[in-house]
């Protein structure tokens, strides 16, 4: 079996969330920078969210599920992974399934695959990312498409910078967030 079955397996529990009319389970880790929250479908993880205050991370998550009709997510390989990438080894994040909506923009889908090529602890441009999607021109789509990813982390846009070098906002928490999240994969080079 693939590593994908082994972790489908491992991860995903079952309940019916009346609302979406679909299966999602969640939970929340402790990290140095604050909380993770993760939401997942029986595919893979549909969001991430990275905030510093529980009541805050909690309102966010609840626009996606209904947190109350919702079972915890199980899975000792995340929580693991999660716990690597902060201890400096974010390798096995990598292998974690994902799942994308398929209505999602073509564009910004193709932009979310890019992104997940940058190497750990470098960083590409808005241009850069916008030319492997196949349009140089488009690099405020480029940025959209970073502002509205739901799986950071995952799908790394803190590695995503302006052309200028200056590091630029980060929907994920802000522009601190973005230089702890670069220097920890970095070994300290956007001090």
């Amino acid at each position: 079996m693939s590593i994908l079955h082994d972790i489908l397996h491992e991860i995903f529990t079952y309940r019916k969330v009346k609302s979406v009319n679909s299966f999602f389970t969640y939970n929340v880790y402790n990290v140095p920078i604050g909380l993770v929250g993760i939401i997942a479908s029986t595919s893979g993880i549909t969001n991430c969210l990275i905030d510093t205050h529980h009541d805050n991370l909690y309102r966010r998550m609840s626009t996606f599920i209904n947190i109350a009709e919702s079972s915890k997510l199980d899975s000792d390989y995340i929580h693991k992974s999660i716990d690597k990438y902060f201890d400096g080894d974010p390798t096995h994040i990598s292998k974690i399934p994902l799942d994308i909506p398929d209505t999602s923009p073509p564009f910004f889908k193709k932009i979310w695959e890019a992104c997940r090529t940058i190497p750990i602890g470098e960083t590409r441009s808005y241009g850069w990312l916008a030319k492997q999607a196949g349009n140089e021109k488009a690099v405020r789509a480029a940025g959209q498409a970073m502002k509205n990813n739901k799986l950071p982390l995952f799908v790394p846009c803190h590695r995503v910078i302006l052309s200028n070098r200056n590091l630029g906002n980060y929907t994920s928490g802000g522009t601190k967030m973005k230089q702890f999240l670069l220097n920890l994969e970095s070994g300290g080079a956007y001090v």
